[in-house]
């Protein structure tokens, strides 16, 4: 690289796409390329044409040294891209634990939300990121903060993908366990839906309202059966599950 500038090549150069010779080196973990355009004054806060940053693109990675290095030189750990993801933010929907750890020792915000307001918990919690998760939570992230546009919690997205071990940490720390969202649908809801019998008993554990029905009067029971989820069906008739709940479009199990 330092000879391809005593050759005349220009470090500060971007792609179409905004992207830096700083951007590729970090999201490629070439600490030695990082270190050195770090070094002759290159803009550790260009963005590209998303708004990332290259302490972003080495977050999301996983760099954790790049991101040492980044922050050593000035990288703004508070900067967000155009949708308002942070740093933190890439980390830990992406699982990086030891990234998110380092962001955090050094002052990230924990509950810094997209404009969405999609948080890194939430982030986390919907892609499993079980590690990820605990460490936010032991941060004090957030557990009642949701999506805007659809009133979902981290509980939800856990719930609905089938996280057990993500609902599980998140009941420990106080998640609300009969949330709604835009619709209605409690977590209970969502998880019987898509036939997560484990998360359905564990959220039944905790107390989950097993009857409360969403905004069309549908309950637990009523959408575990429509999609044919036999052992959720069972795992909430064995906790006294309503057979008779009436929809309010008349639908009815029996």
């Amino acid at each position: 690289m330092e000879l391809l500038q005593e050759a005349g090549a220009d470090i500060e150069y971007s792609t179409l796409e905004g992207y830096t010779a700083l951007h590729l080196a970090a999201q490629e973990d070439q600490v030695a390329a990082v270190k050195f355009l770090a070094e002759k004054k290159v803009n550790v806060e260009a963005v590209n044409n998303d708004g990332l940053t290259s302490l972003m693109n080495a977050a999301s990675r996983g760099s954790i040294h790049v991101v040492q290095f980044l922050l050593e030189y000035g990288a703004d750990i508070h900067s967000s891209d155009s949708n308002g993801g942070t740093a933190l933010y890439w980390a830990a929907g992406n699982g990086h634990v030891d990234v998110a750890k380092l962001l955090l020792q050094k002052g990230a915000a924990v509950n810094a939300a997209k404009k969405n307001g999609f948080t890194p918990l939430i982030f986390a919690a919907s892609n499993g990121q079980t590690e990820v998760v605990n460490l936010l939570l032991e941060h004090g992230a957030d557990t009642s903060l949701a999506m805007i546009s659809v009133d979902a919690t981290a509980l939800h997205y856990a719930a609905e993908y089938g996280h057990a071990r993500v609902v599980s940490a998140l009941l420990k720390n106080g998640a609300e366990v009969d949330a709604c969202d835009h619709k209605g649908a409690t977590p209970l809801f969502s998880s019987a839906k898509l036939g997560h019998t484990e998360v359905v008993r564990q959220l039944l554990g905790r107390g989950a309202a097993i009857d409360k029905a969403d905004e069309d009067g549908y309950s637990a029971l009523n959408v575990a059966a429509q999609n044919g989820h036999i052992d959720t069906v069972l795992a909430l008739l064995e906790h006294g599950a309503a057979i008779d709940h009436v929809t309010k479009d008349g639908y009815t199990l029996r």
